[in-house]
């Protein structure tokens, strides 16, 4: 049911971005009339993972937003001053499974002992992006693990990924938690519980699009935002239900255990508004792992609402 709030002056906002359930806030906010209701009207358009024909589109004029990982953010500021406009999702959703047949390693998720993975053999899943590893790479820099001490395991095409590790392969596989849902595998941990909240996907757009259209903007943020408010507090049932009228390809079954899975790590952002801290720790971690450069500036990006940019403060130190 659509809530009545007051509107601004606005046409269409286009929003490029691949396809995928982790990116649901923006259509509940279409679906429920969240955004219409703030006098604005969003179109999504979808594209194939990759950044290049993704920020392309913001480029050529054919979206005004465009939401990806930060490293799209820091290829579309490099093309053209830009700004992150709003978060997303503020977790990775990928998680370290075992077979359900074998005995537990490392304790229960809540409680892993992530030293248990020295020796031990990870089977890695394809994945369209690598942030997902620089994820698992941050958690053992975090935690002292050279990853010489781990063994890897790499190279299986996605269609055979899980049944090589059901075979025997690994002792641990690092997979998508969409991805991986079979009754044959046990999550033994996620990998947001080892690296905490980080601005995985945002919303950015060009700044001159943002300081010409800032009421717009904020318009876009405060729908968001109670779209956001919406999948905190649902049930999965309720949200998968809803989902299903932009991926009516997942069996719902499925739907519902992703759901589950994302409101239990936390994955959506509770509020589009960027956290600095958060900000500056995930792009350490980038950097380190050599998916941003050294001279990428964030933190200079981040857009508040009414235009304003974030200027930091007297206690903030970058920690790359």
């Amino acid at each position: 049911m659509a809530e009545t709030l007051t509107p601004v002056p606005g046409g269409t906002i286009r929003i490029v971005a691949a396809r995928n359930l982790a990116y649901l806030p923006h259509y509940v906010g279409i679906s429920r009339g969240y955004f219409a209701g703030q006098g604005i009207n969003v179109e999504v358009i979808e594209k194939q993972p990759g950044h290049g024909t993704i920020t392309d589109s913001v480029v050529r004029g054919e979206a005004e937003l465009v939401l990806g990982s930060v490293v799209f953010a820091d290829r579309l500021n490099r093309t053209t001053p830009s700004v992150i406009a709003a978060v997303s999702n503020t977790q990775t959703r990928h998680f370290l499974f075992q077979r359900a047949a074998d005995a537990v390693i490392g304790g229960s998720p809540d409680s892993f002992d992530w030293q248990e993975l020295r020796g031990r053999v990870v089977l890695v899943a394809p994945s369209f992006v690598p942030t997902s590893w620089v994820a698992f790479l941050e958690i053992l820099h975090q935690r002292g693990i050279p990853l010489g001490d781990v063994r890897l395991l790499v190279g299986y095409q996605p269609e055979a990924v899980v049944e090589e590790f059901l075979s025997g392969s690994g002792d641990f596989f690092l997979a998508g938690g969409q991805e991986a849902q079979d009754p044959r595998l046990r999550e033994a941990v996620p990998l947001a519980n080892g690296l905490g909240p980080v601005p995985w996907s945002v919303y950015c757009c060009t700044r001159v699009w943002a300081q010409d259209h800032g009421a717009e903007l904020d318009a876009f943020r405060a729908a968001l935002e109670k779209a956001q408010a919406w999948l905190a507090v649902q049930s999965s049932a309720d949200v998968a239900a809803a989902a299903r009228e932009w991926f009516s390809a997942i069996p719902l079954g499925e739907l519902k255990g992703t759901v589950e899975q994302f409101q239990r790590i936390g994955f959506w952002a509770k509020k589009p508004q960027a956290v600095p801290g958060e900000f500056r720790a995930w792009r350490a971690a980038l950097v380190r792992a050599g998916l941003l450069a050294s001279d990428t500036e964030l933190l200079e990006m981040i857009e508040e609402p009414s235009g304003t940019e974030f200027q930091g403060d007297e206690n903030d130190t970058d920690a790359a």
